[in-house]
């Protein structure tokens, strides 16, 4: 398994990719959109500010350019 974001070798129990950091998805694959089958996968960071879930974190959103189909959140 390799880092999306990288390319670094990572260990099947990694939380985040010891190269740079980016946190590694659990039980499903970024690479591809489960909707409509694209690649065109991007890491769009986002800061939340609204309700107590989210209040002031740094999340790591990634989303399908193609159909903005949000694959998944991981809190920095």
């Amino acid at each position: 398994m390799n880092c999306h974001e990288c390319g670094e070798d990572l260990n099947e129990e990694s939380r985040k990719c010891k190269n740079c950091g980016t946190p590694v998805a659990i039980g499903f694959d970024l690479d591809v959109c489960p909707k409509c089958n694209s690649n065109d996968i991007k890491n769009e960071d986002q800061r939340m500010s609204g309700g107590s879930f989210s209040r002031g974190h740094s999340y790591d959103v990634y989303v399908c350019q193609k159909c903005s189909y949000v694959l998944g959140m991981y809190k920095r």
